[in-house]
This record gives structure tokens, C-alpha cells and sequence, in this order.
């Protein structure tokens, strides 16, 4: 007897065109899990926008658009009035509050009133001031395990050094590390949504503890200073504390991890390249800026709200897009020869960090934790290899290395 089983198919708009649908699942494509990066080039050679059917939405909707040039993208991140940041991220959502991250789930004029209190905080000159302390953290994690000769580099420094960092600028007790950086991984890294929920919870139970503590006595960190801000004449409220901490502490953690993880896989897998940045440390920012324009790992969304055209196709009020950074960074038609790592590229305008009014806010700080991190491995340790446990790349929330030993 033969029998059918019902596959739910899922919905394309009546306004998608056939030819520009193009199914992608990028969290279980295996190749995502060889080169991700390489994956991301590669639809360049495909259509300039198209609808990926295969995959959820903010809202729990299934199908987005993807621009995959660089001009389109700059156009999407820039056009706050067509293109919305409202309810992007909903970490809040995932432990049953309601708060916006602040300011990224807020679009401009609101947006600025939030992004000038951050922006006080995060120039290059505040960000010099915290030289101290990441140099501490990298240190100490380092002479953990140097001597050994070998650690799987993202569970003993990539991950930790970013979480060590944020905890002090938020002010958040260092007893506390074990278990902010279990939330953090909960969060970030969770197998199911049920992980992620719990880590979700699990934060927001830490950084509520800070909050009410610090409202009683303030000190000299990021928390206290916004306990202390005004926003349109009237102390901020709990909710406009919780979404900016909220924002710091997640934008300031999983990207870094990412990002060091890809950049070490990197130059693990070239020891020349090695050779050069230790005989040429001037050459380590432009060498980080590169790397950060090939191994770019974030992706975002944005809601059409009003109907426009993109990459020559047309959007109607209520579809999602994918803001895939990780392709605009390979455009040929901004890059030569972007599949290339070139360690020397002029006029490297690349948009790891955003573009338009969200560019990222904590830009400053992630290029020093890199420079110090490269610095300081370059000077400490001898050439470095992959381990015997090798490397896993994945990608979910980001691009990401899972797993990254490495050997000396």
C-alpha cells in the first residue's frame, strides 16, 4: 500500500517572483559547517536581492529578503524610515520582559536621545582608559595554560576575555564569572530554545541583581552612570537601564568571541602570516581590519514598514530582510579580489561594524580587546598551530567558531 506523507511547504508572497526565490538553511547547510565565509561569496554570483523561504524571522514568521551587495545593504542600514529596528533582537522576550535592547530596537528620532548617553561612554579616549584591566584579563587568562603549550583557544580565552571585560565596565561582581559566563553561552550558544531561555534568565537575574544594588549605592561603572542619566529631562526608568546594559553586555561578547575565534583560526592555518606580524607589529591593526572584513559574523534584521524597492526588486510594508554582513564585505564590486586576504588593503571600507545610525557603539573597544589580544599572543607565544582536537566553525545567531585548539 503506498502512502504520502503531508510536507508543509512554506508560503512565498504573491509579490516574489519564482526566480528570486532561493531556499537557504544556514544553521544545518553542511558547508556553512567547512567555510561559512566562502558560502557567503558565492552569492555574489547568484541575483543581487532574493527570498529566502527556509528560514524564521523575528516575529516567528518564515521568510526574509537577502541583499547580497554592499551598496544595498549601506541603502538598507541608512533608511531608518523604511527599514525598522522595532523588536529585531527580542532578547527580552526570551525571559518573559518587554524591554527594547536600547538603542538598537529603537528607530531615529528616539534612537539618538539613547545613542548620545553611549556615545559619551565609548569614544576613543574613554576607551584608552580601560587599557588597565584588558590588559589584566588577557594576561591572566594567558599564563593559565602558555606553559602547557596547548589550549582549545575559545573555551580558555575567546569567550572568557570579552565576558571579563564587560562585567568590570558594567560593574558586575567578578565572583560572578562563572555564571555569567555560563548565561552567556546559554544565550548565545544554546542548543534549543530552551537553553537559550534559561541563559536569557539566567543574565537578566544577574544584571536586575546589579541594577537594584546599584540604584541603593552607585559606583564608578557603566550601570551606575546610567542610573544617573537623564533622558528627555527625567531619570532614565528600570526598563531603559536594563535594555542599554542588556545591549552592552550581549553586543560586547558573542561578536567578539566570533571574531577572535576566526582570526586565530586564521592565522594558526597560515604560520607565514605569523612570521610577518611578529617581525612587523606595526602591520597587526590593518592586519585586524582585514580579517575583520573576511571573517565578519553578524547578521541582523530589518522590517519593511512602508513599501520600497531594493536591489531591483520590489518589498511591500511587513517583510523582513536579512541584513547579512558577512556577504557585503565580499562584493567585488568593492572589494578587489575579496576572497583574498590582502593584510595591506587600502581604503578597507568594510561594514563588520554596521553602517548608517546603528553602526556599532562599542567599536572602539572591540578594536582594542583585538589589538591587545593579538599583541599579546604574538609577543608570549611561539608559533602557533591547530591542536589535534582541530577546529569547528557553525553558524546560528552568528557565524561562529565552536572549537579552535591550538598547539605551540
Amino acid at each position: 500500500m503506498n502512502s504520502t506523507i503531508a510536507v508543509e511547504r512554506p508560503t512565498i508572497p504573491d509579490h516574489v517572483p519564482p526566480h528570486l526565490v532561493k531556499p537557504i538553511d544556514w544553521t544545518n547547510d553542511p558547508e556553512m559547517d567547512v567555510c561559512p565565509h566562502a558560502m557567503m561569496a558565492k552569492l555574489h554570483q547568484g541575483p543581487r536581492i532574493f527570498f529566502n523561504p527556509n528560514d524564521r524571522c523575528p516575529d516567528g514568521s518564515n521568510g526574509y529578503w537577502v541583499p547580497t551587495r554592499a551598496e544595498d545593504i549601506r541603502t538598507l542600514l541608512n533608511s531608518t524610515d523604511v527599514f525598522s529596528n522595532r523588536k529585531i533582537a527580542q532578547f527580552s522576550r526570551l525571559m518573559g520582559e518587554t524591554w527594547d535592547l536600547l538603542p538598537v530596537e529603537v528607530d531615529p528620532p528616539d534612537h539618538q536621545k539613547y545613542r548620545s548617553v553611549l556615545n559619551k561612554m565609548f569614544g576613543p579616549g574613554q576607551v584608552r582608559g580601560m587599557q588597565g584591566w584588558i590588559d589584566e584579563h588577557c594576561n591572566a587568562l594567558m599564563d593559565k595554560f602558555i606553559d602547557r603549550g596547548a589550549c582549545e583557544f575559545v573555551e580558555e580565552f575567546a569567550a572568557p576575555f570579552p565576558v571579563l571585560i564587560v562585567m568590570d565596565l558594567l560593574g558586575i561582581d567578578r565572583a560572578l564569572f562563572p555564571e555569567t559566563l555560563k548565561g552567556a553561552h546559554g544565550l548565545f550558544n544554546g542548543a534549543t530554545i530552551e537553553d537559550r531561555m534559561t541563559g536569557a534568565s539566567d543574565l537578566g537575574k544577574i544584571m536586575w541583581a546589579h541594577i537594584r544594588e546599584k540604584q541603593k549605592t552607585p559606583k564608578e561603572d557603566v550601570i551606575s552612570r546610567l542610573i544617573q542619566t537623564e533622558i528627555d529631562g527625567r531619570p532614565m526608568n528600570d526598563q531603559e537601564i536594563m535594555g542599554m546594559s542588556f545591549l552592552l553586555f550581549g553586543g560586547g561578547i558573542h561578536t567578539a568571541t566570533a571574531t577572535l575565534g576566526f582570526q586565530f583560526k586564521y592565522m594558526a592555518e597560515n604560520p607565514e602570516i605569523q612570521a610577518n606580524l611578529r617581525a612587523n607589529p606595526e602591520s597587526i591593526t590593518a592586519a585586524i581590519e582585514e580579517t575583520m572584513r573576511a571573517f565578519t559574523v553578524v547578521h541582523s534584521f530589518r522590517r519593511v514598514v512602508k513599501d520600497t524597492t531594493l536591489g531591483g526588486a520590489e518589498l511591500k510594508a511587513g517583510d523582513w530582510v536579512r541584513n547579512t554582513l558577512p556577504v557585503a564585505n565580499y562584493d567585488p564590486a568593492e572589494f578587489s579580489n575579496p576572497e583574498e586576504l590582502n593584510l595591506c588593503r587600502a581604503n578597507n571600507r568594510h561594514v563588520a561594524f554596521g553602517f548608517g545610525p546603528h553602526f556599532c557603539v562599542g567599536m572602539h573597544l572591540a578594536r582594542q580587546e583585538m589589538n591587545t589580544a593579538w599583541a599579546s599572543w604574538l609577543r608570549r607565544v611561539p608559533p602557533f598551530r591547530i591542536g589535534k582536537g582541530g577546529s569547528k566553525v557553525h553558524s546560528a545567531l552568528l557565524l561562529d567558531v565552536e572549537k579552535l585548539h591550538l598547539e605551540w
